[in-house]
């Protein structure tokens, strides 16, 4: 697990890749208490905005869209008092369908 410390107003990056650079199908960042919906999907080439919590919108993206050698960081604008918590990336890969999971803490003073 990744602790991330950040100022209430800023913007914050949260840490993920798939080190083994395989093509990647679904990219989730998810948080635990948000039910079926995400912080951020990316499934098959594109954002699935109807998955995506209404807390999150307009508010997330992907640190490099291209997720250039399997950069999966998630940009957090404006961080809020209640982003304090868990975040949890996991990357599905297309090849062998692959799983990877990281968890982010993030601390917001």
């Amino acid at each position: 697990q990744t602790n991330i410390r950040a100022s209430a107003g800023e913007d914050v990056t949260l840490p993920c890749s798939d080190p083994d650079n395989n093509p990647i199908q679904v990219v989730e960042w998810s948080r635990p208490g948000l039910g079926a919906k995400f912080v951020l999907l990316f499934k098959d080439g594109k954002m699935d905005e109807d998955k995506q919590h209404p807390s999150f919108k307009g508010r997330v993206e992907l640190l490099d869209s291209t997720m250039t050698g399997g950069d999966v960081s998630l940009v957090l604008k404006k961080v809020k008092g209640n982003d304090t918590g868990l975040f949890e990336c996991r990357v599905i890969q297309t090849v062998h369908g692959e799983e990877l999971r990281r968890k982010v803490y993030l601390d917001v003073i």
